[in-house]
């Protein structure tokens, strides 16, 4: 009985440690622990009352805006070169006949990007608190680094959706949920360029998902060139992160989305929709992928098959067959 209570006991004092813990955590670094906008700072507008046509007009027709994202195509176009480059040369024999080289080139540069984006997501949530993002400057280092990575990030979704439509050999539906997927992604990008650095802060948030896409492309190369220790890596980091961070962090992401007043006021009204709308239609994407793709054969996630000794051994065959 002594045992039982005691055990009890540290179970309730455990609880309340990580409730007490969790509540200072909401009180400093959630979203919902800033002050409530006052009406001066409604007055003022500091973001696009007029209506997100506005916002994105704005943008588009920005000199810094153009110049950043163009050379950012640039950027991602001389990548994309650089992946078919690796195809050609040091991608085996085996995988150059499975896997279309515009495919490989994009998945070359998908890793740069979320190394990119997830990377300075990383700096800005670790630098600033939500109340420090609240009262930081534009100019700030970091804020201006998320910007431009952000910029950067559009044109990229721009960019790859277009290969995608045109070069990928795929059935239509999945070439169709992937250019909504990054034109969703793209369009909200294209707002923190010229928004204040709170909805920099948010869009760092939310562009932490971006680790388990690193991790889907580390199983990618590493099943390419047979390094069973990084695929089995890398297939159990895919299976655990891919749930935590497109399926619940993404679900959170959605709560701020729609019940965040500073989303709104420090961009436009329809914010909630737009940021709201995509986030919903990826992680629903995420979701099916999830169940239906990567949990269909756990196994075979972090179990590499040596693909090349199949191939050799299917060579010698047909070499065997027609002597």
């Amino acid at each position: 009985r002594k045992s039982a209570l005691y055990q009890q006991s540290m179970a309730s004092f455990l609880f309340d440690d990580i409730s007490d813990r969790l509540r200072e955590f909401e009180a400093t670094w959630s979203i919902f622990s800033l002050p409530k906008i006052s009406n001066d700072i409604i007055e003022s507008d500091p973001g696009y009352s007029e209506g997100c046509t506005v916002l994105f007009m704005d943008a588009f027709t920005s000199s810094y805006f153009i110049y950043l994202f163009t050379l950012g195509l640039i950027a991602w176009y001389l990548f994309d070169l650089l992946g078919c480059y690796i195809w050609e040369h040091y991608v085996p024999k085996p995988f150059r006949k499975k896997l279309q080289k515009e495919q490989f080139a994009g998945h070359f540069i998908s890793m740069i990007h979320a190394l990119m984006i997830a990377g300075v997501s990383t700096l800005v949530i670790t630098q600033y608190s939500p109340l420090a993002a609240l009262n930081a400057s534009a100019t700030d280092p970091i804020i201006v680094i998320y910007k431009y990575a952000a910029t950067w990030s559009a044109a990229y979704f721009l960019l790859d959706g277009f290969f995608i439509a045109y070069y990928y050999k795929e059935k239509a539906d999945k070439k169709i949920a992937f250019v909504i997927h990054h034109f969703c992604s793209g369009i909200c990008m294209c707002s923190v360029l010229l928004t204040h650095p709170i909805v920099t802060y948010i869009s760092a948030l939310n562009f932490m998902i971006e680790w388990s896409t690193v991790m889907l492309n580390v199983r990618i190369f590493a099943r390419i060139w047979s390094l069973k220790l990084i695929y089995f890596i890398g297939g159990w980091s895919v299976i655990t992160m891919y749930p935590l961070t497109r399926m619940g962090w993404n679900l959170y992401m959605i709560y701020i989305s729609f019940y965040s007043e500073y989303l709104t006021v420090y961009t436009c009204p329809q914010a909630p929709a737009v940021l709201g709308g995509a986030e919903i239609f990826v992680c629903l994407l995420s979701t099916y992928y999830y169940l239906t793709f990567i949990m269909r054969n756990p196994k075979r996630m972090y179990i590499l098959r040596d693909a090349s000794k199949k191939y050799e051994e299917r060579e010698e065959e047909e070499r065997m067959v027609e002597s």
